[in-house]
């Protein structure tokens, strides 16, 4: 079992509210593609805006935390690689990536692959 996580920052135009308008229209072509590559399982989360959030950040001298977190799970990447090459899947990658572009500071997110231990 592989995971694809997304830890996303917003671009630093947008506000929260912005940025939550932007996250609702992504988590559904995220799912769409996620479907296309027929992953097991997909998480959307958001950080919430609580003081804890901010205290632990300081205590431990880190970065602040990412707007979203998505994860989607799936058998292995070779799954994921034959099914990506599709052309339906072609098209909501592109999608996907333009949503990306609009309302995302790519350069803090991270996109990594894990495995379950």
């Amino acid at each position: 079992m592989i995971k694809y996580v997304q830890c996303l920052r917003r671009h630093p135009d947008l506000s929260p509210a912005e940025f939550r308008k932007h996250w609702e229209e992504y988590k559904v072509l995220w799912q769409d593609l996620s479907d296309q590559l027929a992953a097991i399982r997909v998480s959307f989360s958001t950080t919430l805006a609580i003081e804890a959030n901010d205290r632990i950040a300081m205590e431990r001298g880190t970065a602040e935390p990412f707007d979203g977190l998505v994860e989607t799970w799936a058998h292995d990447a070779h799954q994921l690689e034959t099914r990506r090459a599709g052309p339906a899947a072609q098209e909501m990658q592109r999608r996907v990536f333009a949503k990306q572009h609009e309302f995302l500071d790519l350069p803090q997110c991270c996109f990594f692959f894990t495995a379950d231990d």
